[in-house]
């Protein structure tokens, strides 16, 4: 019985290591941004190919090959400078509201240390114009 209360006790204070204590007042990490339904279809146009680009990429494509899988996209960005020290988009949102055909972006890399979870963030712009019936992406100088 006097365990019961004890532990009744400690629940309800919350000191218990690990119980009902908050961990971090950081709002959490947001894995991918979404087209803003507020702004003109061709604005939302723009952003849902971005989003469709760093999807590919995400799940490990190569972005040489991104138009293999997103055949209206051409993603004009070398490797080695779209991941910069990193090694995989770990995540991303938008840096801010999109201004004509540039979009601006908050990157999360992977980096490739143990234990694997480490990340740099980059800002950076996109331009995303509409060509025909796809799109070209290309890194704008920030």
């Amino acid at each position: 019985m006097r365990v019961a209360l004890l532990i009744s006790m400690l629940l309800g204070s919350g000191t218990i290591p690990g119980c009902g204590q908050k961990t971090s007042d950081a709002p959490p990490k947001v894995a991918a941004g979404v087209v803003d339904e507020s702004l003109p279809p061709e604005v939302r146009e723009r952003q849902d190919a971005l989003i469709r680009a760093f999807r590919v990429i995400k799940n490990g494509t190569d972005v040489k090959h991104v138009s293999r899988y997103e055949a209206d996209l051409q993603f004009n960005e070398s490797a080695e400078s779209f991941y910069g020290e990193g090694v995989a988009l770990a995540r991303w949102d938008w840096a801010g509201p999109p201004a004509e055909d540039k979009l601006p972006v908050r990157l999360e890399m992977t980096l490739d240390e143990p234990p694997g979870d480490k990340t740099v963030p980059y800002e950076r712009t996109y331009q995303v114009r509409k060509t025909g019936d796809g799109f070209v992406i290309t890194p704008v100088d920030n």
